[in-house]
Order: C-alpha cells, then structure tokens, then sequence
C-alpha cells in the first residue's frame, strides 16, 4: 500500500468511525504522512541536509563577516566617522567693514581659523585640528 492509498483509506474512516480517539489518531497520521510527502517533495534527506549546511556556512560567514565590523565600532560611530572623512568647505566669515574674508569656520564644530588676508589658508592641514573634519580649502 502506498502512502497515498493509504491517507484515502484513513480519510474514508474518519468520516464513518464513531470513536472519537480512533478519528484523532487518523488525524493525525494523515497529518503526519501528508507533511512527510511534503518533505520528500523537497528532496532527499540527504539533498535538503546539503542545502541546510550550506545555508549554514552562509550564514556563519555573514557572522564573521559582521563581527569584524563590530570590532571597528557601532554603526553610528561607522557613518560618524565616514562623514568627518568627507571634506567639506570652510565657512568664510566676511568682515561687513571691509568686504573680505577675516577667517574661516569649521562647518561641523564651529572652530575658526585665522590667517590674515591669505585664503586660503596656506598653513592649515586638510582636517580640523579640532574635530577632525576633512575640510576642502579648494
């Protein structure tokens, strides 16, 4: 008898038995046998076994991967970090005396830079000695 013969005949008893304990156990064999033909319809243990250890070594890779990260920082201190590398223009601050540039402000902490009438400023480096912020003096 095959599995499927043999769901037929337990659905036929479950409609005419009237113990309630024998309809429960058909139940639940059918059940059992319908999620088993379900299974098989996927593979073989040994082919959905394949796919399940794959799936693992994706996923333990995916894991590694993410704990290298996690020892370089959080996200927020990641994408803080990648925006201070982003250089950024300098502020000009304009005397309303004269018309020219006094100095320059970091956009990110406000910091000023002073050098005369020369701006650019010749000395400073490409980062804020305060804050780091890459700055674009270009």
């Amino acid at each position: 008898m095959t599995e499927n013969e043999a769901l037929k005949r337990m659905k036929m008893c479950i409609g005419i038995s009237p113990s309630e304990n024998i309809v429960n156990s058909f139940k639940m064999i059918s059940d059992a046998l319908e999620e088993l033909q379900q299974y098989r319809e996927l593979g073989t243990i040994e082919e959905i076994l394949k796919v399940f250890n794959n799936q693992r070594t994706i996923i333990a890779a995916q894991h590694e991967t993410l704990e290298q990260y996690r020892k370089i920082g959080t996200i927020e201190e990641f994408k803080a970090l990648k925006e201070k590398s982003t250089p950024m223009k300098p502020i000009p601050n304009i005397s309303p005396e004269e018309g020219k540039v006094v100095c320059w402000t970091c956009p990110s902490c406000k910091k000023k830079y002073w050098n005369g009438y020369y701006f650019p400023p010749l000395t400073f480096d490409k980062v804020c000695t305060n804050c780091l912020q890459a700055i674009d003096w270009d």
